[in-house]
């Protein structure tokens, strides 16, 4: 098994998606468990946490023995701000036209370094009080930030960098040129044809060359004839290329959705 941790202490991986969740447990470099839980319509923040306490609980703690919990929500509510725009007392107002906000909401921003701006996403206070709980202090971050942060050397070294991230029936789609982040987004699909349309709409709005650009591909397409966004894309763009971590992990897991989504600890 290759690098999954550069950890040594027992470490657990849970995402958070709109539709369910997925954990990893990994310690010395070997995977102890994943398991991934998901229904065929979204959630409301209770109904996560009721379906996530059948899985992660005080008897799976006392298995485990967790040291070391990372959360992280995998959703397209988040905005992307720049540092001297950012003010931490209006972090509702960078949301207001990304999602319809609730009254008790709660708000979160992840910093990036990498792109001396922050990411403004929404956090479930119900799942951190009852994980807290549990397991006592934890770190959390948007899973948009963690791409943006794994992928941004890469992207200073082209002049056009794409990176596509699927995600079963979500793409993010995060694009550089000339090593500034122009667009970070997230579409909902449902064929191929749907999460080729996307790309290649986005491509075309922000005048890329499809001949020449980087394209990087995480998540779970798979690189064969077998998948037909694979087969249609390649059509239409030339350097189409499976992003290391895709490579890197192998194993009876590497085709289980959200699997390859936990880039914090893999």
């Amino acid at each position: 098994m290759n690098n999954l941790s550069k950890y040594n202490i027992k470490s657990l991986s849970i995402l958070i998606h709109q539709d369910g969740f997925s954990f990893l447990v990994v310690h010395h470099q070997e995977i102890i468990e994943f398991e991934s839980h998901f229904l065929q319509q979204k959630l409301a923040p209770n109904q996560i946490l009721k379906y996530l306490k059948k899985y992660i609980n005080k008897d799976f703690q006392d298995k485990h023995q967790v040291e070391d919990l990372n959360l992280i929500y995998v959703n397209p509510l988040f905005s992307i701000v720049p540092d001297e725009l950012f003010d931490e007392n209006y972090l509702p107002h960078y949301l207001k036209y990304n999602a319809k906000l609730l009254e008790g909401d709660d708000f979160e921003y992840d910093d990036i370094p990498s792109l001396n701006g922050k990411n403004v996403y929404i956090p479930y206070v119900n799942i951190h009080n009852y994980l807290f709980e549990i397991f006592g202090s934890f770190s959390y971050k948007h899973h948009l930030s963690i791409c943006l942060n794994k992928f941004s050397e890469e992207a200073i070294t082209s002049k056009e960098f794409v990176l596509l991230n699927d995600r079963n029936t979500e793409l993010d789609f995060i694009a550089y040129r000339n090593g500034k982040l122009i667009v970070a987004n997230t579409f909902t699909y449902d064929t191929a044809e749907d999460f080729v349309y996307y790309t290649l709409f986005t491509l075309e709005e922000l005048n890329f060359n499809r001949e020449t650009l980087q394209l990087k591909i995480l998540g779970e397409m798979n690189f064969n004839n077998d998948d037909e966004k694979y087969v249609i894309l390649k059509n239409y763009i030339q350097n189409i290329q499976e992003s290391q971590y895709n490579l890197e992990v192998s194993g009876q897991f590497s085709s289980k959705k959200s699997y390859l989504q936990h880039l914090n600890l893999i």
